[in-house]
């Protein structure tokens, strides 16, 4: 769709700028606003009959908007570039400074709110009327596209509401509706839909209205004071500053570059706060940080959101209702998403105590909801009435999907197989909740192996985004359109795989724990360990993961794919170490109260004492790089071979999974397109070195060797 600028002339001497902003694929080209509000100015300046103007937004603009095409592909620049990119990017700004300068009235009209590169325009603007529905949002979201405001967005927040409110509004990313807008004071009025349009013609004209922001009043103060100027504002800095350190580990630039930006600007001048946010935004344009980000949780997110890969010819599939299998966490989890989108849903367990505590999961959930005040009493009861707990497998002839969500056992999987297709309709689907087993072994107990699919969900259901879709050679092309319809109805992410033992998201996160086990094993610190998980960006380092999943459910599924898989089987490096914490030791993870760590009942966890003797130190302990490089490669090694084995179609539906399933780094844009910003020749040079010390899994994998002789990436872009 085109972003459109439309120049309206109105009667009683005013002119209008409509403008409608929407994504063009998904990046805005600014020049184009600039360009039709350079020529409006043109006209308001030169045009004494011209009183004021309106600027007429009719759609939020996404943050990450504000990019011109060239984001994805011209974004590594030279350092002669960098004068002329600021000119570029700065252009929008320099035109709504002249905006707000020029001399007469402007008002901005919100019909929908104002996000992003929008409300960056509305603040510009001497005066903002909103429409009061709640639907009307505001935000100004720019970190997680690795960016900060570009149009002087920062600067005029700043000035509007202080420095802490306008830095908390930033970094926070809040959405807030039109009432808290108008009480923090980002818009002016409100008013109703139907009268928007007057309230601008009657605004401009009152005789009493200034058409000075008052930022540019002689003595204006920023409300609170600057930045040098309080001690408030100075601890303000300093305790940013350490908590955003700590909560990044320094791997997000834009966050640093956003504190950076107001605290200069509040000491200065605006035009010259304004060329600190563009001189800034243009560093953060130079790293690949916001390449990646945008890339991965922006266009490629995006698109699988959107079902980019569901196969074409079927109609849309609404879900009125659906079976889940096993109310154990996984179950439980799946039926309250799938109520909560509003769809009826029988939950099946073996008593219906064991059912009852599965919906007890979902009257959890909502019950913090109501004490929060963010759900209605009633509405949280109209959703605990869509959960129906039964034994009865008979409830299931009306459903239109079943999704099994049993202990990891093939024979227990078989026979809830058997018992569901008995009950279910003809047309009805079977998915499978396994994290490991192949579809195509399970569909064996299938009287309808084209219906037969996978859908993975990850822990905690309610809370994890992803779903992986997992099709074998059976499985038809319209039960996986019909199982990609489910999961936009309860809005996760999509991202289809093929049939292999542990698909995608089990093998590789689990090459991150494993890769744990092999650093305590080889006499690595495990305070080490921890905290180079934590420095490199995960969230929890991989003992402490272990002891999260579970070392005895980690053992049991290597059981299982020990006595399924044959050949095909490949035992993890840290089994050793399952049997060890699980046969002898019984430390069973965080449920057993100890795994590699302590969880004393009062108090924090701590790493179990006992490790050292167990895992003698070596004397010689590697660097903090090597012990995060190992980390994080060992992870993208594993992905590039799901990629030489087509379990995953293309490099960004594997970084989509890797960054949104697991949360793998999201600042390296994922295992591979980190593998095209270390450059592909350095990161096999890198793996060959950690071969040599951790073994043959770094050894790089003919993909990796072929781009490297080749000079490709997995981007062109």
């Amino acid at each position: 769709m085109k972003n459109e600028v439309e120049i309206v002339r109105l009667e009683g001497g005013m002119e209008t700028l409509r403008i409608e902003l929407r994504a063009n694929g998904l990046l805005l080209d600014s020049d184009n606003i600039a360009e039709k509000l350079e020529q409006s100015l043109g006209a308001l300046r030169e045009n004494d009959e011209l009183s004021g103007a309106i600027i007429d937004i009719r759609s939020p603009i996404d943050s990450d908007l504000l990019l011109c095409n060239e984001l994805l592909g011209q974004l590594t620049l030279d350092d002669e570039d960098v004068a002329a990119t600021c000119r570029r990017y700065g252009r929008l700004s320099t035109v709504l400074r002249s905006l707000e300068c020029c001399g007469k009235p402007v008002v901005a009209l919100l019909a929908e709110g104002a996000t992003g590169l929008g409300l960056e325009i509305a603040l510009a603007c001497h005066y903002r009327i909103a429409v009061s529905q709640t639907e009307s949002v505001f935000s100004m979201e720019y970190l997680s596209a690795g960016l900060i405001t570009s149009a002087g967005g920062s600067q005029r927040l700043l000035r509007l509401l202080g420095i802490e409110s306008a830095i908390g509004f930033l970094i926070k990313g809040d959405v807030v509706h039109a009432d808290s807008a108008k009480a923090m004071g980002l818009v002016d009025q409100l008013v109703e839909r139907k009268a928007l349009h007057d309230a601008g013609r009657h605004w401009l004209e009152q005789s009493e209205h200034s058409a000075q922001q008052k930022w540019d009043v002689a003595g204006f103060r920023v409300p609170g004071g600057a930045g040098q100027q309080t001690d408030k504002t100075t601890r303000l800095f300093m305790s940013l500053h350490g908590s955003t350190m700590a909560q990044t580990q320094g791997n997000y630039p834009a966050i640093r570059a956003l504190i950076a930006t107001v605290y200069e600007g509040s000491l200065l001048p605006m035009e010259a706060a304004l060329r600190v946010e563009n001189r800034n935004l243009v560093e953060l344009l130079r790293s690949p940080v916001a390449k990646n980000l945008v890339r991965t949780l922006k266009v490629g997110k995006t698109a699988a959101d959107d079902l980019v890969h569901r196969p074409a010819g079927f109609d849309r599939m609404y879900f009125d209702k659906v079976a889940v299998l096993g109310a154990g966490m996984m179950g439980a989890g799946i039926a309250y998403c799938a109520a909560a989108a509003g769809v009826e849903v029988v939950l099946l367990d073996r008593t219906i105590a064991q059912a009852e505590a599965g919906k007890d999961y979902s009257r959890g959930i909502v019950a913090k909801f109501v004490a929060a005040g963010t759900l209605a009493e009633e509405s949280a009861q109209d959703l605990l009435h869509r959960i129906h707990p039964t034994v009865d497998y008979s409830e299931l002839s009306e459903c239109q999907l079943v999704i099994e969500a049993v202990f990891e056992d093939l024979k227990v999987k078989a026979e809830v197989t058997r018992l569901a297709e008995a009950a279910m309709p003809a047309s009805a689907i079977f998915a499978s909740n396994t994290s490991t087993i192949r579809i195509a072994k399970l569909a064996e107990a299938s009287v309808r192996p084209e219906q037969f699919i996978g859908l993975h969900f990850s822990s905690p259901v309610d809370r994890m985004p992803i779903l992986e879709i997992i099709v074998s050679e059976s499985t038809s092309r319209e039960t996986l359109a019909r199982s990609m319809d489910f999961s936009a109805a309860i809005s996760k992410t999509p991202i289809v795989v093929s049939d292999h033992w542990g698909f995608y998201l089990s093998r590789v996160f689990g090459c991150y724990i494993e890769q744990g086990g092999v650093l305590l094993a080889k006499g690595v610190a495990p305070a080490l360990i921890e905290n180079a998980g934590r420095q490199v960006g995960m969230p929890i380092g991989p003992l402490a993961l272990s002891d999260e999943v579970s070392l005895e459910l980690s053992k049991h599924i290597q059981d299982s794919l020990r006595a399924l898989a044959g050949d095909e089987y490949k035992p993890s490096k840290a089994l050793p170490i399952m049997e060890l914490f699980v046969d002898d030791l019984g430390r069973l993870g965080r449920k057993s109260g100890g795994g590699f760590y302590e969880y004393p009942e009062s108090g924090a966890k701590y790493l179990w004492p006992g490790l050292k003797d167990h895992f003698p130190l070596l004397e010689e302990q590697p660097s903090v790089e090597e012990v995060k490089k190992s980390l994080l490669y060992r992870q993208a090694l594993e992905a590039v071979r799901t990629i030489e084995e087509n379990v995953v179609a293309n490099p960004c539906d594997a970084d989509v999974c890797a960054v949104v399933g697991w949360n793998f780094p999201a600042y390296t844009g994922g295992p591979l397109a980190m593998i095209d910003t270390v450059g592909v020749q350095a990161f096999n040079a890198e793996c060959r070195q950690l071969a040599g010390v951790y073994g043959e899994e770094f050894m790089p994998p003919q993909r990796l060797l072929d781009m490297e002789r080749n000079g490709r990436k997995f981007y062109t872009t």
